[in-house]
């Protein structure tokens, strides 16, 4: 599941980690199969208490599991995220590389180590892992993987490849508004203004449909794409909208001063 979160609070890299409230069963561990049964449970419940920035909780259910069963894949990639959300960034990339070593299949484990290395702006080893995981077609969320190559791209500054990348995540799933404004974003910066405006306004109507939330960011994007192109009418649209929602942004007071 993916924390949902307003669109200009977005992360660059969703935790697909449980969330909600967190329900445990006691009982003991007898056959094969119900101690397969309760470490699942421990990992579950222990992805939950992190989703919840319940640390030590959370890293109490993942030792239990991981002494049920020390190979488990899964249990060593919430350790992984566990550290990492504790900033022990030693102990999180020794816990992914764990997980790996245990399952080279395991693209879920794969994307939270790229994950990490973006944060560590290890961009070249980020993107290596993100290739390996988007050739998993059975992957649920290989969209977003595609989508997480083109900001990695991006900051190696490659922008063909990112705009590629992009393309091929909105072929996946085509509801994503912030790989559109990404597309329109790069294609400003390539001065190809006409496509920027297309991707600009699939990405408006998405944020309108699915009821998201612009950023100042966005907004200026859109001004200044509009202003490339000489249309002062949805620039005047677009300023309108701006000074309403983000009359004190930084953004908004920067383009006023230019107009």
């Amino acid at each position: 599941m993916i924390l949902r979160l307003p669109y200009a609070l977005a992360v660059l890299f969703s935790l697909l980690l449980l969330s909600g409230c967190v329900t445990e069963t006691t009982g003991g561990v007898g056959s094969k199969a119900s101690k397969s049964r309760a470490v699942e449970q421990y990992v579950d419940v222990g992805a939950a208490y992190l989703s919840e920035r319940e640390y030590d909780l959370a890293m109490q259910r993942i030792e239990r599991a991981l002494e049920l069963n020390p190979k488990h894949p899964r249990a060593h990639a919430v350790l992984g995220l566990i550290y990492q959300s504790q900033l022990e960034t030693g102990k999180a990339e020794a816990a992914f590389r764990q997980a790996l070593s245990y399952n080279g299949d395991f693209t879920l484990g794969r994307t939270y180590y790229a994950a990490f290395l973006y944060q560590e702006k290890r961009y070249e080893e980020s993107l290596k892992q993100l290739k390996l995981a988007s050739s998993d077609i059975a992957f649920a969320n290989r969209a977003q993987v595609f989508s997480n190559m083109g900001r990695v791209y991006n900051e190696l500054g490659q922008t063909d490849n990112a705009i590629e990348a992009y393309q091929r995540s909105i072929r996946l799933l085509r509801s994503q508004p912030q790989a559109y404004l990404s597309l329109a974003e790069l294609h400003f910066q390539k001065q190809e203004y006409q496509k920027a405006s297309n991707y600009y306004y699939v990405f408006w109507d998405r944020i309108r449909n699915e009821n998201l939330e612009h950023s100042p960011k966005s907004l200026k994007l859109g001004v200044e794409i509009a202003r490339a192109l000489g249309d002062k009418n949805k620039e005047a649209s677009l300023m309108l909208f701006f000074k309403n929602e983000f009359p004190n942004s930084a953004e908004y007071r920067q383009l006023a001063r230019e107009n």
